[in-house]
């Protein structure tokens, strides 16, 4: 007798034979229960099925974190451009085709008016430095001169 190659899913397979046939399930199942050898090809099938469960269980748990993060990204892209007051993508950026949008020329004019208010704090910040490194070069330039000390006579 050939010894047939090992198929992990032969146990979906066979008790399921019958039923296409309509003699419904063996009786007992197909393995005997007390044979030692028939339980440990039997762990081993389970053992495969159980592996490849798994694999999908983490193929699927990543593709989710995929697509969350994806909505996460896009959200926060969709939340940018709407703070921004600039139209998406592919939008016409004029109201009425021929002025423009005044929500997006408000955020044009208040994004403009935040970046100078930005370059006016740095070039303060920066004469203010420049200003303290000056005037310290000027105080250690300058080493003041010790009076000479007077001897007593002793």
């Amino acid at each position: 007798m050939e010894k047939q190659p090992f198929n992990p899913f032969e146990f979906l397979t066979t008790p399921w034979a019958g039923l296409a046939s309509g003699q419904g399930l063996p009786p007992g199942g197909s393995f005997n229960p007390t044979d030692v050898q028939d339980l440990d090809r039997r762990i081993q099938e389970l053992k495969a099925v159980e592996q490849w469960l798994s694999l999908n269980l983490n193929l699927l748990k990543t593709t989710i974190q995929t697509m969350e993060v994806q909505r996460g990204t896009i959200a926060a892209i969709q939340s940018f451009t709407a703070s921004m007051g600039q139209p998406p993508a592919g939008a016409n950026p004029k109201a009425d085709g021929g002025t423009p949008d005044p929500v997006a020329a408000s955020a044009a004019a208040a994004a403009g008016q935040w970046w100078e208010t930005m370059q006016g704090q740095f070039g303060q910040m920066m004469q203010a430095a420049q200003a303290s490194a000056e005037s310290f070069a000027m105080s250690t330039e300058k080493p003041a001169k010790k009076p000479a000390s007077k001897k007593s006579p002793g």
